[in-house]
């Protein structure tokens, strides 16, 4: 399953942090960013990155509702780098 696969043309991104992400929004979209961590705050998630004097600077705020997940992607694919496989799975009805 390919999430997305295209070249940025925004050069910049990797100055926002060393780590790329890929979030998938409720109404099916993923988008993708660069940051140092994400982190989840009073359900709101938040993506920061180190400034040069050493601050934390919070770059990206999703409020809480407004996300489903993110994970840590490839920057060559996007596809989650800790995902072997994804399959669909079949619901069995139990008597």
């Amino acid at each position: 399953m390919k999430l997305f696969n295209y070249d940025s043309t925004n050069e910049n991104a990797v100055n926002y942090g060393q780590y790329y992400w890929g979030v998938e929004l409720p109404d099916g979209r993923f988008i993708s960013l660069h940051a140092q961590s994400i982190n989840v705050v009073d359900g709101a998630l938040v993506a920061s990155r180190v400034a040069d004097d050493g601050s934390i600077q919070n770059q990206l705020a999703i409020a809480a509702g407004h996300w489903v997940t993110y994970y840590a992607a490839s920057i060559i694919t996007g596809d989650p780098v800790c995902i072997d496989r994804t399959e669909k799975v079949k619901k069995v009805k139990t008597a």
